[in-house]
């Protein structure tokens, strides 16, 4: 399980080092990649961020609405699994 966790963080920051010299495409497969490991094991923090990351190449790219569908995807996740839990502890 940890090495899944090391493995998405890995995937998260090549992504990043794509995004930088704008090799967009590249950066977003990463992101997919670490999405589908996120999701194989329900982590929903690092689900929710993949899909805040996803958005962030996205409007780098200047993909308004692929960003905008990306970012509501991730606050969605954490009022689903984070914010409404806190609420009601």
């Amino acid at each position: 399980k940890n090495d899944t966790l090391i493995i998405i963080k890995s995937l998260k920051l090549l992504s990043i080092i794509n995004r930088n010299i704008t090799k967009f495409d590249i950066s977003a497969e990463y992101l997919y990649k670490a999405l589908k490991l996120a999701e194989d094991q329900n982590y929903l923090k690092e689900i929710s961020d993949l899909y805040n990351n996803l958005g962030t190449v996205y409007q780098s790219n200047g993909k308004y609405e692929k960003s905008l569908v990306n970012y509501k995807k991730s606050l969605e996740i954490l009022k689903a699994s984070f914010w409404d839990k806190k609420l009601r502890e």
